[in-house]
């Protein structure tokens, strides 16, 4: 019997056998149980990834953000995203700027010119514990002035 860890490897002769129920793949009775169990396993893996992503779904149509870098003009709440009143006049002008250019290099360069700031966004390090993260009760009690850098 052929006994593969993962696909790709290198097969191995090595009979398997189980301490509580007896089947030997020796003989073809105990390749075929091995095999049985095999695609259920299988099975199982592809129920379980299709629940996820039938969840993940679920909640972006409902209006959940799934994480990943806020976007600018945003603040992450919990699994919500929440407009930033203070930055949203910035990037309604960046936005009819980019309409007027149609290209996002030209837009940085007028930008810079212009001396135009818009807000530092932080990038996640790994092992690094986001503020997100913290419960909003924490999150309240700090207060973190909006730090701006060029464009």
């Amino acid at each position: 019997m052929s006994v593969s860890t993962r696909p790709g490897s290198r097969p191995m002769q090595a009979p398997f056998t189980t301490a509580s129920n007896v089947f030997n793949t020796a003989n073809s009775m105990g390749r075929l149980t091995l095999n049985m169990l095999l695609s259920f396993a299988q099975f199982e893996r592809e129920v379980t990834a299709e629940r996820i992503r039938d969840k993940i779904a679920a909640s972006k149509a409902k209006g959940m953000w799934m994480g990943g870098i806020v976007p600018l003009g945003y603040e992450a709440f919990g699994r919500t995203l929440t407009i930033v009143e203070e930055h949203a006049a910035l990037i309604r002008d960046l936005f009819r700027v980019y309409c007027r250019i149609g290209n996002v290099r030209l837009l940085k360069e007028q930008l810079n010119d212009d001396g135009v700031k818009v807000p530092e966004r932080f990038l996640p390090r790994p092992g690094a514990r986001w503020a997100a993260s913290r419960s909003p009760a924490d999150r309240s009690k700090r207060s973190s002035p909006t730090r701006f850098t060029s464009a």
